[in-house]
C-alpha cells in the first residue's frame, strides 16, 4: 500500500508498512490527515484471518484500531467530523448493525459500543451494488444510517450524544 501525493511539481509516494495489501474501505479523515482502512490479515501462516480497522497517518504509519474475528467483516467506514470518532458496519453470520469507536480514548470509552438494532446483513448486500450503505456523519453528533426491515430499507437517524455521556 502506497500513499501518492500529487502537486503541480510532481508526486511523493510513501510506503505504508505493516498492513496486509488485502485493504478495502478506505476513507479520508475530513481534514485529510489520516487514511482508515480494514485490512485482512493472518496473525500465523495457516492460522484464521482477522478484519483489522486501521489508520494511517500521511507519514506511512499505521495505528490498529479494533480488531475482529475472522467470521466477523467490518465495513462502511465514516469518520466524525472532528475526526476522534469513527462509526462502522460489523456483518456476523447473517446479521449487521452499527458500532461507534473512540478513536482518541477522549469519550471515556475503551471498546466500541453498538448504535443500531441487529438488521439482516442480506437486505445490506443486495443494495451495495445500486448505493453506498455506509452512514453519514453530521457535525451535531447524529448519524443516519441504512435499516432494513426485511426488504426495505430506511433511513435512520440516531444522535450519538447520548451514548458518549
Amino acid at each position: 500500500l502506497r500513499l501518492v501525493e500529487t502537486d503541480d511539481t510532481g508526486a511523493t509516494t510513501t510506503n505504508v508498512t505493516g498492513v496486509s495489501n488485502a485493504v478495502s474501505n478506505m476513507r479520508w479523515s475530513p481534514d485529510g490527515t489520516m487514511l482508515a482502512l480494514i485490512s485482512r490479515e493472518q496473525k500465523i501462516e495457516d492460522g484464521p484471518f482477522y478484519n483489522i480497522l486501521y489508520t494511517v497517518a500521511l507519514d506511512g504509519t499505521p495505528r490498529a484500531r479494533h480488531e475482529v474475528a475472522s467470521s466477523d467483516l467490518l465495513s462502511d467506514l465514516t469518520w466524525s467530523p472532528s475526526q476522534n470518532l469513527m462509526a462502522y458496519r460489523v456483518s456476523r453470520g447473517t446479521s449487521s448493525w452499527l458500532e461507534l469507536m473512540d478513536l482518541e480514548g477522549n469519550q471515556g470509552f475503551l471498546r466500541p459500543i453498538i448504535l443500531t438494532p441487529t438488521s439482516d446483513v442480506g437486505n445490506v448486500d443486495d443494495f451495495r451494488v445500486f448505493m453506498s450503505t455506509a452512514s453519514a456523519y453530521t457535525g451535531s453528533n447524529v448519524i443516519y444510517y441504512l435499516l432494513f426491515s426485511g426488504t426495505t430499507p430506511s433511513i435512520n437517524m440516531l444522535d450519538v450524544t447520548g451514548a458518549l455521556q
